[in-house]
C-alpha cells in the first residue's frame, strides 16, 4: 500500500514538471473560468425569483450551479478523452487540467463562504426581503437555509462525468509483440533487459494484449532468408513465443526466459510474426506492434542484404504496421540495423540499462494510460466538494 501512495505521488510530481508554461494549454483555466462566467450569466438570467429571496442570494446559487455544470463538464471531457484516445501520453497537460478543475471547484467554495457570512442577523436583509416580525425573520432564514443546503446537491453532478470512463470499453485493442535477443552474445543485457522489460509492460493499457518471444536453437536452423520466408508454420522455426491478456502472466514468464547460445534472429523474427498472425485471427487490433530487442546479429543468415527481408515482404508489412528496434550495443552498419533504417523503422539505443529503459518508454508512450490521473481528478473532486459540503450557514 505505502508503494502505491508513493507512486501516486510521484506521478502528481511528474505531472507538474511535465507541464511546461507556454507550451502547453496554460490558458484552460482562463477560459474555464470565462466559460463558467457566460454559464453564470444564463443560470441567472432564467432562475425564477421568489419571494423573499434577494438579488445576492440568487447571484451566489447562481455561481454554485454554474462551478457544478462546469465540472461536471470538465471531468467528462477529461474522462473521455483519457479513456478514449492517447491523448495525455502525447500531451501531458494532467497538471494544468487538475488546476482547472481545482479552480472551478474553489468558485464554488467562495461562494458557500460568501453566502454563509451572509446569514448573520445584521447581513440577513442582503439575502430575504425585510422581515416585519421575529417570527418573520425565522421563517425567512429557514428558507435561505434550505436553499443553501439544496444548493450542495448540485455539487453531485460532476459525479456523473466519471461515466465517460466507460468509453474505454469501447476503445480499439492494440497488440505489442516483443522479441527477446537472449542469445550468450546478451548476456549482460539480459538481466537488465528483463527487468525495464517488466516494468514496462506493468504500464500497459489495459486493452493491449501482449506477446513475448525469444530466441531457441532446439531444431536446425534455416540457412538463407528465402527458406525461412517460404515457410508457414512458427512451429518449424526456431524460435518460442507466447500470447498473454494478463500483464502478470506475462511478467512472470518474461522472468523465466532462459538464455540461448545460438542468434537465429531472422528464424525469430518470421516465426514470430506467423504466431501473432495465428493468435490475431478472430481479434481486431486498431495497432499492432512489434519491439526487437537485439544487438543485430544473426549467426546463421547474417551475410545476407535483406532485400526480402522485414518491411519488404507483403505480409509482414501489412500486418506489423508499427516495427521499432532497440539496439543493445550492436554494430549500426550492420545488416539488420541498415534494413530496419531503410524501412523507416524506430531504432533506439539500449547499450545500457538508462538508455534501454528510455528506449521502451518512447516506443511504447502511446500504448500507456496512466491511471494516476483518474485517481487524481477523483480525489480533486471529492476533497473540494467535501470541504464545501462542511459549509454551514452562520446561526441567526
Amino acid at each position: 500500500m505505502s508503494d502505491f501512495f508513493e507512486r501516486l505521488i510521484d506521478s502528481l510530481v511528474e505531472f507538474y514538471e511535465d507541464f511546461i508554461y507556454g507550451k502547453e494549454a496554460w490558458w484552460l483555466p482562463l477560459a474555464v473560468l470565462a466559460a463558467m462566467y457566460t454559464l453564470f450569466l444564463i443560470v441567472i438570467r432564467f432562475n425564477s425569483k421568489r419571494f423573499p429571496f434577494l438579488q445576492n442570494h440568487y447571484i451566489l446559487s447562481g455561481v454554485i450551479v454554474a462551478a457544478a455544470c462546469a465540472a461536471f463538464l470538465l471531468i467528462a471531457f477529461y474522462c473521455y478523452l483519457w479513456s478514449s484516445s492517447s491523448y495525455y501520453v502525447k500531451h501531458r497537460t494532467e497538471f494544468i487540467h487538475l488546476l482547472a478543475l481545482s479552480l472551478v471547484l474553489l468558485a464554488a467554495i467562495m461562494a458557500f463562504l460568501i453566502w454563509r457570512k451572509k446569514f448573520e442577523r445584521e447581513r440577513l436583509r442582503e439575502l430575504v426581503a425585510q422581515p416585519l416580525t421575529q417570527n418573520e425573520q425565522n421563517r425567512f432564514y429557514n428558507q435561505a437555509q434550505k436553499d443553501f443546503n439544496k444548493s450542495k446537491l448540485w455539487l453531485l453532478l460532476p459525479a456523473l462525468g466519471f461515466v465517460m470512463l466507460t468509453a474505454f470499453l469501447y476503445r480499439s485493442h492494440n497488440v505489442v509483440s516483443f522479441i527477446l535477443d537472449n542469445s550468450s552474445s546478451m548476456d549482460a543485457h539480459i538481466e537488465q533487459g528483463k527487468e525495464s522489460l517488466i516494468r514496462t509492460i506493468q504500464e500497459l493499457d489495459d486493452n493491449t494484449d501482449i506477446i513475448i518471444g525469444w530466441l531457441t536453437q532446439d531444431k536446425p536452423p534455416k540457412t538463407s532468408i528465402a527458406e525461412i520466408i517460404t515457410e508457414n508454420d512458427d512451429r518449424r522455426l526456431l524460435g518460442q513465443h507466447s500470447f498473454f491478456t494478463n500483464k502478470q502472466q506475462a511478467q512472470d514468464y518474461l522472468a523465466d526466459i532462459p538464455g540461448t547460445p545460438g542468434t537465429p534472429l531472422y528464424e525469430a523474427i518470421w516465426s514470430n510474426l506467423l504466431f501473432a498472425k495465428a493468435h490475431a485471427s478472430n481479434r481486431i487490433y486498431g495497432r499492432r506492434l512489434l519491439v526487437i530487442v537485439t544487438d543485430g546479429e544473426d549467426n546463421g543468415v547474417q551475410q545476407e542484404e535483406l532485400q526480402n527481408f522485414l518491411c519488404s515482404q507483403p505480409d509482414f508489412a501489412e500486418f506489423f504496421t508499427n516495427v521499432a528496434c532497440i539496439n543493445l550495443g550492436g554494430n549500426e552498419s550492420n545488416n539488420f540495423f541498415q534494413k530496419a533504417q531503410d524501412c523507416g523503422y524506430r531504432v533506439e539505443d539500449g547499450s545500457d540499462k538508462e538508455t534501454y529503459s528510455i528506449a521502451l518508454d518512447t516506443i511504447l508512450h502511446e500504448y500507456k494510460n496512466n491511471w494516476s490521473f483518474i485517481i487524481w481528478l477523483a480525489i480533486c473532486y471529492v476533497a473540494l466538494t467535501l470541504i464545501a459540503m462542511t459549509v454551514q450557514p452562520v446561526r441567526n
